[in-house]
């Protein structure tokens, strides 16, 4: 069985890829593993053809794909610093998101954010928000085989790193049109605030 747990940088796809791996499934952060991936490219793989990807994005059918969210806030406010570096930025810039931001990190973040949220929100994939993982359990349970009856105790420090507060505030004064996207896709996947 393949699964797809797809987001976006700082959402969470870390976590879940070492949730999945000590639950027993291979299944790889941004590379494929026995049993899946939990990552944000194949999101956009129906471009991976034209454009260079961070990992090899063969074409791949899913048993299960799930949309992995965590609040836009929080990945928001570290996004920027993920996505110029290293492979990443390269990717980034090909997929045009640089330019459509004037060139500015965290206006590409969010555009990038939006963009990416949308193809998942409009695919209808069940989502699993990070935060309440136990929350979902018992769905991702019922949908993969062979987990246990609650999750296991993994470390979250990569969900944990400090950095400067974010507001949808502070968003509107990027990019009031995309903000307002934002919130409403973020609505959509049940985060209220």
């Amino acid at each position: 069985m393949k699964v797809a747990f797809l987001g976006t940088p700082r959402s969470g796809t870390r976590y879940m890829s070492n949730l999945m791996q000590e639950c027993g499934l291979n299944v790889g952060h941004e590379s494929m593993g026995a049993n899946g991936t939990s990552c944000g490219f194949y999101v956009w793989a129906d471009k991976a053809e034209r454009l260079p990807c961070p990992q090899d994005m063969k074409p791949v059918r899913f048993d299960l794909t799930f949309h992995l969210c965590r609040h836009p806030l929080k990945s928001l406010r570290t996004m920027p610093r993920v996505l110029m570096s290293g492979e990443f930025e390269s990717w980034f810039r090909d997929m045009g998101f640089w330019a459509m931001s004037s060139w500015d990190p965290r206006t590409a973040s969010l555009i990038y954010w939006v963009e990416t949220r949308r193809r998942l929100v409009n695919a209808e994939y069940p989502i699993v928000r990070v935060e309440n993982i136990a929350e979902h359990w018992a769905m991702l349970r019922d949908a993969i085989p062979g987990l246990p009856g609650s999750p296991p105790d993994v470390d979250r420090n990569e969900m944990q790193r400090r950095s400067s507060l974010l507001t949808w505030s502070d968003l509107e004064i990027l990019d009031a049109d995309l903000a307002q996207q934002a919130q409403q896709l973020a609505e959509e996947m049940g985060y209220a605030d």
